[in-house]
């Protein structure tokens, strides 16, 4: 599991959405998580916001919690031996992320 930023899909403000990259199988399933950072604010290396962030402990929390939510989630179902994959068959498990934020 990775945390990234989707440089692709910046919105006006000059902000591009954080992401979580889930691969099962070597097939990734991407997740937003609902956080926009500017680019210059974004640690890629760790998968965290920088400094120069007015929230950045917060922010950061925030996207410790969903990775943490994203990794009992999977978790979970490995240990009900249920096949876990980032297919669009195993959606509501991982959609269940967005709607927690």
């Amino acid at each position: 599991m990775k945390v990234l930023l989707k440089l692709e899909k910046m919105n006006k403000a000059g902000e591009a959405p954080v992401y979580l990259r889930i691969t099962k199988d070597r097939k990734p399933k991407y997740v937003s998580i609902g956080v926009h950072v500017k680019p210059q604010n974004w640690d890629s290396d760790q998968g965290r916001v920088k400094k120069p962030h007015p929230n950045i402990e917060r922010t950061n929390a925030f996207i410790a919690q969903k990775v943490a939510e994203a990794s009992g989630v999977a978790l979970a179902l490995q240990t009900e031996s249920k096949f876990v994959s980032p297919c669009k068959s195993s959606r509501p498990s991982w959609a269940s992320l967005r709607r927690a934020s």
